[in-house]
């Protein structure tokens, strides 16, 4: 009150500190705002029911729900990319011109580097140019938090194709062995058009003419990979966790049935030329500074019981890189198994007693009863049609980055700290998924009130700690005075 007025022209004046912000309403439900009078006084409202329609299906909830909603533009968007690719272009190509003198071996990758270069410009022109509503919305509940950002796509173009169908309704968590995971995740892909996902995919193949010699070993594994594409035909699961040690272990885990034995296959044939190209490529690249890498794979490398083929890779770093893996994995590398049974494929970056869990969860399927607790508690206030979720469990998240900050000397002040964050274990982990419906899609993320509530509680502890660290005996900040002070 008093700090907003009438004008003469239909505007309301509302003042904001440093200068007055002009309010238009547009009817019952909207009001325009700008910082220009003049802008605003002769804006005429667009028809909102036009631009709720546009946003889609896939925004339903953010429009009906949502305590903030922001609704983009696209073709505007689209108008500034068009009107400004000739420039981009040309920049583009000064910049190009520029590190070819400074590197002439750049002239031979230049043909496929302007084709990638191209590609990307192409395809975002196209995306805005396909895409007819872009949504963001915040809902705040007493449950908690939601916000997430959605995209419809116009019915002729190839996006809204792929996501046209809707994705069935997701189970209980049933791939994985029982065990207390940091995140865990999965998804379906088989509603989505595989074939039109494909043939976009295999544009990023560029022309065999323009592929310079030392490049042409890199295209072709590519190619392969694209024409071994299979695996999203299949649901898969995958959990992330820690040992007692505190080292990084994880399960991968496809729900591939009958089909178990060719999709493995499938990965054993992108999986080994690429570490054959990486090695080939890092034998030509100087590794005095950055440490040394190295890849390796060995096929039917152990005999694990229950499964019936498993091979063995492993990437393995020196320098910090392999310090940082030594911290992770417990060495200076990572070792990971690929196993498959009559029911799955599975891979393991762990110990081989969890791959004998993982592969008797393929087989069994059981379900996991306490992310089933949890998972139920939170799906009321997830999107419907899923095709993707993850859990982050917060307390054993921040214990794992615990244990990696005090197994080294730096890192042994914020591994203190960080201990001083530890969170009640039963707290409903965050979710962040990805669901689509009549040709749109759209990102979200959760967070429940529990855990806003008890990682408020621990900022503010540590807040009122380290301020009571800086305070003098008699409870007041020690000050020195200062000339023209008063105090």
């Amino acid at each position: 009150e008093g700090r907003a007025q009438k004008l003469d022209n239909g505007l309301t004046e509302v003042m904001m500190p440093g200068s007055p912000v002009y309010v238009k309403s547009l009817g019952e439900k909207y009001v325009a705002m700008s910082d220009s009078q003049a802008t605003l006084a002769s804006y005429k409202a667009a028809n909102a029911d036009q631009w709720t329609q546009a946003q889609g299906t896939v925004a339903t909830d953010y429009l009906s729900k949502g305590d903030l909603i922001v609704m983009f533009n696209p073709k505007t968007l689209a108008t500034m990319l068009n009107d400004n690719m000739a420039r981009i272009r040309t920049t583009m190509k000064v910049e190009l011109d520029k590190q070819q003198e400074e590197d002439p071996a750049l002239v031979a990758f230049r043909p496929m580097i302007e084709f990638y270069y191209d590609l990307f410009l192409n395809a975002s022109q196209t995306l805005l140019n396909d895409t007819t509503g872009m949504t963001m919305g915040l809902t705040i509940t007493d449950a908690g938090i939601s916000n997430g950002m959605s995209i419809q796509f116009a019915k002729d173009s190839n996006l809204h194709a792929i996501f046209a169908d809707a994705p069935q309704a997701m189970g209980d968590f049933q791939l994985l062995p029982q065990l207390p995971w940091i995140s865990i995740a999965r998804f379906q892909g088989k509603h989505l058009d595989q074939q039109l996902i494909l043939s976009l995919a295999k544009q990023l193949i560029p022309p065999k003419e323009i592929v310079p010699e030392a490049g042409q070993e890199a295209v072709a594994l590519f190619a392969s990979i694209l024409d071994n594409y299979m695996l999203y035909d299949y649901p898969y699961e995958q959990m992330k966790v820690s040992n007692a040690a505190g080292l990084t272990q994880m399960v991968t885990a496809i729900d591939s049935g009958d089909q178990s034995k060719a999709v493995f296959e499938k990965i054993r044939s992108i999986i080994k030329p690429t570490v054959e190209l990486f090695n080939s490529l890092m034998a030509n690249v100087p590794q005095e500074g950055m440490g040394k890498f190295a890849m390796s794979y060995k096929e039917n490398a152990q005999d694990i019981k229950g499964a019936l083929a498993t091979d063995y890779m492993s990437f393995s770093a020196t320098g910090e890189m392999g310090m940082a893996l030594q911290q992770t994995f417990g060495a200076p590398s990572v070792d990971i198994r690929f196993s498959y049974n009559d029911s799955g494929v599975v891979s393991v970056v762990g110990e081989e007693l969890m791959l004998n869990q993982a592969l008797a969860a393929v087989a069994e399927k059981p379900v996991i009863e306490q992310t089933k607790t949890m998972t139920d508690a939170m799906r009321p206030n997830l999107p419907a049609n899923r095709f993707m979720e993850s859990y982050l469990s917060l307390p054993k998240y921040i214990q794992q980055i615990q244990a990696a900050m005090l197994k080294q000397p730096q890192g042994m002040q914020i591994g203190m700290m960080i201990g001083m964050l530890q969170l009640p274990a039963e707290l409903e982990p965050i979710a962040t998924t990805a669901s689509n419906i009549d040709g749109g899609m759209r990102m979200d993320s959760f967070v429940p009130s529990q855990t806003i509530t008890a990682v408020a509680e621990k900022a503010m502890m540590l807040f009122q700690m380290f301020n009571g660290m800086q305070q003098g005996p008699g409870g007041a900040a020690q000050q020195e005075p200062q000339p023209n002070q008063v105090y």
